[in-house]
């Protein structure tokens, strides 16, 4: 019987809370462990090869039996009390999310999904919902252990996540092992690849790491690499799609995309021979390859091959050639590089996308123009498809899996959020089960009738409001007591209106707009072509600072816009930067890579900063008077006295640094970075008071609450934690500090106010561009491509001038996709948006056309 869907999801909302995991805040290595009484012990970390990698990922939530005051005797977080923080609210739309692959247990009684907000195993037949595995991440591949006892998942950090099926714990985790995983046939090995370049040339070869664990222990054993070369003429990167081990468990092979296998020998680690495939990379045809295989003998690479008929070349200019597809289907030997059979189908209808295929009764599944057809791969020449299923025609990819319970007669199918389970034979649906796929994309703490409440943005444009103080049970997410389908994308920002009756957001395309706290209905909408904005107040009078014109360029002009009428109040010209405002809203910081202060009440630039290495600021941050502004820029954190304009730094140790809040009493600076660590920095003393990995994702956003009892955290999978001392959330809301409680500085001296200087037109391209390290083709996708090469490739752009591409950030976003477009079409490339090697060598070369 299938469940009602709304069941079903709060269902796996109380799952994943239910199972939240208890773990200590980790101290930094100066903190002597006497300091810490009321600490619980941090989780005793499994067999692992680096132990210092499985930090547990939230503090322990603990509910009180009543609400005296906490250990510490404040409410309000200070360096004393810091280490008493716990998560106390956590706020995530779907345990599961879009779905990144799923996977039968070998008895077909399991279904596992992976999805970008964790992990699920369902009931195979009804799919009702069994657990969530903790903790909560992106994962992007599956793999059951040969008798079903464990599941391994790679996360979207290349991070491979090992759980007990039985007990729900994580028994292993690999760092950077790989992108996809895989067993041996008699589960003693645990395989992980990656592809990447073997160099920074831009059509340098693919060089495929394939590394070798103990399944049981997580030991790397062997470290197998091999080199194909890159494909361009048909613009692709080959990429490792499937491991095979041979039955005897004693070889292994990869094949890739474009059809390249290569074979090693596990004893000795020598790789015994490659097959690489010419027929991908020829002038005159290319193609795509799909691989699939259970354990056994044999493995499937089925190609779809588009050619020229005839194949003309320039030495006959009179050849009249006409596209065409064909399949070419092989049947492989796991235990040395050998195709058993071939088969070719000519005139094919069209590309194909993924397969399925059962050994067995030699029957395989591929995904065609939003079909999955059936073929009899034992007949000798196959035409027609024996059996057929539509499960969303509209669908370009879906993941496919047969149950081996089942003979092959049970395929499940996932798109999106959606997960199905179909009869083959019949063609008839058994059960499905659709989930919430949408994002928290930004959220922000305020007060509603003097209680707690977080309001959250969604990345299909909606907003909602949670009421913190509802949530009497910790493990238990709030509902919304108020939401809106309000923008027609994304949410970027949001911030509580000074009258506490109002809301602002903006989406990604710069719209804002003002809310009814009471319900979110519409109060107000305001003119903006940018999604930078910041609330501040200023002379008492309540203000949006909007950039309206001349955006991602060094004429930008900031204006300030009335709360109630939305009339300009004052214009402010500066280069365009990272946007933000002091706590008291007088001040006002802006910079991309030289942060400047404002005073808005005069509409003057007070100050520039420099900071101690040139690079891009991702965050700024004022403090509550403006006497101490902070900035994360690539692996540190770097905090300027306004007045003096000394700095010092925190290193992330690694990750890059993304996030930055002060708290209001100006004590510390919560400091987040892409390893989903939070620091908690002293400011008197200069140091970290207490760290703990907040997220197993990028950290996104950063708050503290008005009354400095509360931090909000925003994980870039979409998942909301609130930390403070037990039962702060259940407290009505304090009022804001009338002063700094730590007073660092004063506020900013105005008598010697600085003019910038504006250059009147957009940097000129560099002359002698960085090369840049290819590492993937980049275009739009949903969800977004996010990484270091995104990032390097908006630099790019906007030194070239085009400047449409926004703030660089990292996000391969619809701006990115437009300035890529508009540089094509300047620089007489194939106007697509898609960045192959021709589009990067482009980019990069000393002619690069600017705009």
């Amino acid at each position: 019987m299938k469940r009602p869907v709304l069941a079903v999801l709060l269902l796996n909302l109380c799952l994943l809370a239910a199972c939240a995991p208890k773990a200590a805040v980790l101290p930094t290595a100066a903190t002597r462990a006497e300091e810490l009484p009321s600490q619980p012990p941090a989780a005793a970390a499994p067999a692992q090869p680096t132990p210092a990698r499985l930090p547990s990922n939230t503090p322990s939530p603990v509910l009180p039996t009543a609400l005296p005051l906490p250990p510490s005797g404040d409410w309000a977080l200070l360096p004393k009390n810091v280490h008493d923080m716990q998560q106390l609210v956590q706020l995530q739309l779907s345990s599961l999310g879009a779905i990144a692959d799923i996977a039968y247990a070998p008895d077909g009684a399991v279904l596992a999904a992976a999805g970008r907000s964790g992990v699920m195993l369902f009931e195979a037949d009804t799919l009702a919902p069994l657990r969530a595995l903790l903790p909560a991440a992106p994962y992007n591949a599956l793999a059951f252990s040969p008798d079903g006892r464990r599941l391994a998942a790679a996360q979207g950090d290349a991070d491979v996540r090992v759980w007990d099926l039985a007990a729900g714990d994580t028994v292993l985790l690999l760092p950077e092992a790989g992108y996809s995983v895989y067993f041996s046939p008699n589960g003693k090995l645990l395989a992980a690849v990656t592809d990447e370049t073997a160099s920074s040339d831009w059509n340098a070869p693919t060089k495929t790491t394939l590394r070798l664990f103990d399944a049981q222990t997580g030991k790397l054993l062997k470290t197998l690499t091999a080199i194909a070369p890159f494909d361009s003429w048909s613009n692709t990167m080959p990429e490792t799609i499937g491991v095979f081990f041979s039955a005897n468990g004693q070889r292994v092979q990869t094949a890739s995309n474009l059809g390249d296998v290569h074979i090693w020998d596990i004893v000795s680690g020598q790789r015994l021979n490659s097959s690489i495939s010419s027929i991908t990379r020829d002038r005159l045809s290319s193609g795509r390859c799909s691989v699939e295989s259970t354990y056994g003998s044999t493995f499937l690479l089925a190609c779809f091959i588009s050619y020229l008929d005839p194949p003309c070349t320039e030495d006959n200019p009179n050849c009249n050639p006409v596209g065409k597809l064909r399949y070419e289907i092989g049947t492989w030997d796991t235990s040395q590089i050998k195709r058993l059979s071939n088969q070719i189908l000519y005139d094919a209808p069209g590309t194909f996308n993924n397969l399925v295929y059962n050994a067995a009764r030699k029957e395989m599944g591929w995904l065609q123009n939003g079909q999955i057809h059936f073929w009899n791969l034992g007949s000798p020449t196959p035409q027609t498809p024996i059996h057929s299923l539509s499960p969303c025609p509209q669908c370009e990819y879906m993941h496919m899996a047969l149950d081996p319970a089942s003979g092959g007669n049970t395929l499940a199918v996932a798109y999106g959020g959606t997960l199905e389970v179909w009869d083959v034979p019949s063609g008839q649906q058994l059960s499905a089960l659709k989930g919430d796929t949408r994002q928290i994309s930004t959220a922000a703490l305020g007060q509603r009738g003097g209680l707690p409440y977080l309001a959250a943005g969604l990345s299909d444009g909606s907003l909602a409001l949670y009421p913190l103080g509802a949530a009497s049970d910790l493990a238990a997410a709030p509902d919304p007591t108020a939401s809106r389908a309000a923008h027609p994308k994304m949410v970027r920002r949001l911030a509580f209106a000074a009258d506490g009756q109002s809301l602002f957001s903006a989406d990604e395309d710069g719209g804002i707009q003002r809310s009814s706290l009471s319900d979110l209905s519409l109060l107000r909408t305001y003119p903006s072509q940018n999604d930078a904005f910041a609330l501040a107040l200023a002379s008492g009078i309540p203000q949006v600072v909007v950039v309206a014109s001349g955006a991602y360029s060094q004429e930008a002009e900031f204006r300030l816009l009335s709360q109630e009428n939305g009339q300009t109040l004052r214009s402010l010209a500066s280069p365009y930067g990272r946007l933000e405002t002091s706590l008291d809203g007088r001040w006002l910081a802006v910079g991309l890579d030289q942060p400047t202060l404002w005073d808005l009440s005069t509409g003057s630039m007070l100050r520039q900063f420099s900071p101690p290495q040139p690079g891009t600021l991702y965050s700024l941050a004022v403090n509550t008077d403006a006497s101490l502004l902070a900035a994360s820029q690539d692996q540190a954190f770097i905090v300027w006295n306004v007045n003096t304009q000394k700095s010092f730094s925190i290193p992330t140790d690694g990750p890059t640094a993304t996030r930055l809040a002060f708290s209001p009493n100006g004590c510390l600076l919560a400091a987040g970075d892409a390893g989903g660590y939070i620091r908690m920095i002293d400011l008197k003393t200069q140091s970290v008071a207490a760290q703990w990995q907040a997220h197993l994702s990028p950290l996104g956003g950063l708050q503290f609450s008005a009354d400095g009892r509360l931090l909000l955290s925003l994980g870039s999978d979409g998942t909301v934690r609130v930390w403070g001392q037990p039962g702060a959330h259940l407290l009505p809301a304090g009022s804001a500090p009338a002063s700094p409680a730590c007073q660092i500085s004063g506020p900013p001296l105005t008598s010697t106010p600085i003019t910038p200087t504006l250059s009147p037109t957009p940097a000129p391209a560099t002359p002698t561009p960085t090369q840049v390290v290819f590492y993937r083709t980049l275009m739009l996708t949903d969800p977004r491509t996010t990484g270091a090469d995104v990032l390097q490739l908006q630099q790019r752009l906007r030194a070239l001038g085009y400047t449409e591409v926004g703030i660089p950030d990292g996000i391969f976003g619809e701006k990115t996709d437009q300035a890529v477009r508009n540089f094509q079409q300047r620089s007489g490339l194939v106007v697509d948006g898609v960045v192959g090697p021709l589009t990067w060598k482009a980019l990069f070369s000393s002619s690069a056309v600017p705009k």
